[in-house]
């Protein structure tokens, strides 16, 4: 049980004076015996400023658990624990045992805001926008959450939150009715056949918009469609980044031998289209007394060429064909392109 008591000072014998550190101590373990626990907590900081004792951590963070502070008496002792250079083996374990102990008592608050630059306030405290990335460490209990951000209507969210228990709070803030108006979204550089809508209707640029957040989407032939949300705000200027992907198609390899096969059966169709005629025209140079085999053989092999040649003209038409088709589905180049979208003031650029 030492752990969970407060330390006290020890005096040198004969000492005639004290320090003021020692005296704001000696008062602040009065208070804290008379359960003043607020005026011990402000004699313990000023002697730890005064004398930088570090056993006097230990009594803030002694403090700040009587008063049910448990994340930051939590804090406290974590920072004595890191910095006491001399606690025995022993007395190390039972305030990591005391720590432990703090630790299951504390709840923790995920916060999330629109616009994600509005400033937040924990009880009314200001938090620090570093900390929104993680779960902040509260004290079990009813807490206070206040978003304000200028031109916008300033809220206030409740929380009760259970010991070790991990809340999410969402709060999106509304435009204040001074600052209603309009802004311009404008879309520059993009595809002739590129489609703009703004909150499901088709919208030409330039198009003037409410001040507010809209859903916006971008179409274009051959890339994939590309939806985002858009915060048009009065007199701010924001950057945002979307990505629009060309759909994925065959490669070109399908094409090209598709393309090499057509030129194959054309090349095969011509040659032996050649050798139908020229045996075509030796057969009518032969005199024509009788039937001879060799005449007969003479047209046996004019009829292959033909046959040959035909086959040849065919495969090449339904080739083509084919690679027609895998021409429209194969994919050249890069597989995507990017669209910066730039806010200004009142103003959007969207620029591919």
């Amino acid at each position: 049980m030492a752990a969970w008591t407060l330390l006290t000072l020890t005096a040198a014998a004969g000492a005639q004076t004290r320090s003021e550190a020692e005296v704001r101590f000696e008062r602040g373990v009065a208070l804290f015996t008379a359960r003043n626990y607020e005026g011990a907590l402000v004699e313990f900081q000023r002697s730890l400023a005064l004398s930088g004792g570090v056993d006097l951590l230990f009594n803030i963070g002694r403090t700040y658990q009587a008063m049910g502070r448990y994340a930051e008496a939590s804090g406290v002792i974590e920072e004595y624990l890191r910095r006491a250079r001399d606690l025995t083996p022993e007395r190390r374990q039972e305030v990591t045992r005391m720590l432990t102990s703090l630790r299951g008592f504390i709840a923790h608050l995920r916060v999330r805001v629109t616009p994600a630059d509005a400033t937040v306030a924990l009880d009314g405290d200001a938090v620090d926008p570093a900390r929104l990335a993680t779960n902040l460490a509260v004290n079990p209990g009813r807490h206070v959450v206040t978003v304000q951000r200028p031109g916008f209507t300033t809220r206030a969210e409740p929380v009760v939150v259970a010991s070790g228990e991990a809340r999410e709070v969402t709060v999106a803030l509304s435009a204040a009715p001074g600052a209603l108006g309009e802004g311009t979204l404008v879309l520059r550089g993009a595809p002739p056949t590129a489609v703009l809508r703004v909150n499901g209707a088709v919208t030409r640029s330039p198009a003037r918009l409410p001040v507010r957040t809209h859903r916006v989407e971008l179409t274009a032939p051959g890339y994939a469609s590309w939806r985002g949300e858009v915060l048009i705000e009065p007199q701010r200027s924001r950057v945002l980044t979307a990505r629009m992907e060309r759909p994925r198609g065959l490669e070109p390899g399908w094409f090209i031998g598709g393309a090499a096969a057509t030129g194959a059966a054309l090349l095969v169709g011509g040659i032996f289209g050649g050798l139908t005629l020229a045996t075509r025209a030796d057969f009518d140079a032969e005199p024509r007394f009788d039937d001879t085999p060799a005449d007969r053989d003479l047209a046996a092999q004019g009829e292959t060429y033909r046959t040959v040649a035909n086959v040849g003209f065919v495969a090449a038409a339904a080739l083509g064909a084919a690679t027609v088709v895998l021409l429209t589905q194969t994919r050249f180049g890069s597989s995507a392109t990017t669209v910066d979208v730039a806010a200004a003031p009142g103003r959007l650029q969207l620029r591919f």
